[in-house]
């Protein structure tokens, strides 16, 4: 299974997982305060920054949101998925348990996932991982 095959699976599941969030399986609502950490929000599981080229290559459609909570959507900014997974101390995504797939298992992450860090901006730039901020740089292969 591809990303955008999951994806496009966990969007077929919408009338079944009723506005849960994608990540931690809250259930997320329109109501209330859009600051509220339960409040619903449309993630890009491919960074917006990183969706151009990640897209083409490979396959996701347009369909690249999905319904998320606000404290998930504002933890997970730019991360790639297993970056996110060791910020938000989640082991396991709600979408993985529903789906019965692990994002790790998916035949293009590693693929999608390189390019999402290769295309972010890193100059300056720090991400706190469990409290703690680790600068972002590119991997080796990609410095000059």
């Amino acid at each position: 299974m591809t990303l955008s095959e999951f994806i496009l699976a966990w969007r077929s599941l919408a009338p079944t997982v009723r506005g849960k969030c994608f990540y931690c399986g809250r259930q997320t609502s329109k109501d209330g305060k859009p600051k509220h950490a339960h409040f619903q929000t449309k993630d890009h599981v491919v960074p917006k920054s990183a969706m151009s080229h990640a897209l083409r290559n490979a396959g996701i459609p347009h369909g690249n949101c999905v319904i998320c909570c606000r404290k998930c959507n504002s933890a997970k900014e730019d991360l790639t998925m297993q970056e996110f997974k060791l910020r938000s101390g989640i082991g396991t995504f709600y979408a993985e348990e529903v789906l019965g797939t692990r994002i790790d298992d998916l035949s293009d992450i590693a693929e999608v996932t390189l390019h999402i860090v290769n295309t972010r901006r890193v100059d300056g730039r720090s991400i706190k991982f469990h409290g703690k901020p680790e600068p972002r740089v590119r991997p080796a292969s990609q410095q000059a």
